[in-house]
């Protein structure tokens, strides 16, 4: 597998780039990007990602820094957002839904293979797309 496969997968999922920004990024060709796309399930992970509790808690973290810029010139009103946006990370850190926990994992896993075995990374990739239907299936929020 493709040294940089990981980073085209994490610019998809996690940063949400089209596959032509990600070409032009890497400069991986886009019949590659299109085949890692299709094989990997990458848009229905980019969902999973975009709507789990760690990836809100991930934006409400930056949120809340863009906040916290200038300590000093906040007024009530920014400060009862600021402990609102505090407590709400907490929430979602300790709640992180197991969709988030599982791509992060599984994530790390095939970078792991990836290292190791390209004959289990391979295997690895193939059923990856359907472990991931069944998980979203199996765990979909009500």
């Amino acid at each position: 597998m493709h040294k940089l496969f990981p980073e085209c997968e994490r610019l998809r999922v996690k940063e949400r780039l089209t596959l032509k920004e990600i070409h032009q990024r890497t400069g991986v060709a886009p019949s590659t990007l299109s085949k890692w796309n299709r094989k990997s399930n990458w848009d229905a992970r980019m969902n999973d990602w975009q709507n789990s509790s760690l990836h809100i808690a991930e934006r409400l973290q930056f949120l809340l820094n863009q906040e916290l810029q200038d300590v000093e010139q906040l007024d009530n009103k920014a400060v009862d957002k600021v402990i609102k946006a505090v407590k709400s990370i907490r929430y979602l850190n300790q709640d992180a839904d197991i969709l988030g926990n599982t791509i992060m994992v599984m994530e790390q896993y095939g970078t792991f293979l990836q290292l190791k075995s390209a004959k289990m990374f391979s295997e690895f990739q193939n059923i990856l797309p359907d472990f991931l239907v069944h998980m979203r299936e199996k765990f979909k929020k009500q």
